[in-house]
């Protein structure tokens, strides 16, 4: 009887001219540390300073325009971000627009890019904000406007 997967008439036996194949190299992980290789810098997020404000926060829909209004509570605030906590969940990308309200009667409007968005406990998520120039529409105008407390 030939054997199933081969053209060889031997039996299966190996013929004098081929080499033998190579032995099996030792066994690895992706748990072994590669020596060659030296330990990634953590990146560290510059952080800001403590920014305790209401909020009032709104996304903006694809044609720039406010949707419905919500509350939070100011973190973090540095020149190129901003971190809040809110009820509300913010997924990443989206473009929120927030009238901060400090010691003025006009709230002021800072707009930005979610970034991160995580569960902080309490029912609350924690957002970070990457701070941009807020489009100049009539809409945002009229929101802000309309946050401001008499």
């Amino acid at each position: 009887m030939s054997p199933l997967f081969s053209d060889n008439s031997g039996g299966g036996k190996r013929s004098s001219g081929s080499p033998p194949p190579p032995p099996p190299g030792t066994a690895s992980s992706f748990l072994d540390e590669d020596p060659e290789q030296a330990p990634r810098p953590v990146a560290r997020k510059p952080t800001g300073l403590r920014f305790d404000a209401d909020l009032d926060l709104t996304e903006l829909d694809e044609r720039d325009r406010p949707g419905p209004t919500w509350t939070g509570k100011g973190r973090e605030l540095s020149k190129s971000s901003m971190s809040f906590r809110s009820r509300k969940m913010c997924y990443p990308g989206r473009r929120i627009l927030a009238a901060v309200h400090l010691i003025d009667d006009v709230p002021v409007p800072l707009f930005g890019k979610v970034l991160v968005c995580d569960y902080d406990g309490d029912g609350l998520y924690r957002v970070e904000l990457e701070l941009q120039r807020a489009p100049e529409r009539p809409e945002i105008g009229a929101w802000v406007t309309a946050r401001s407390r008499n």
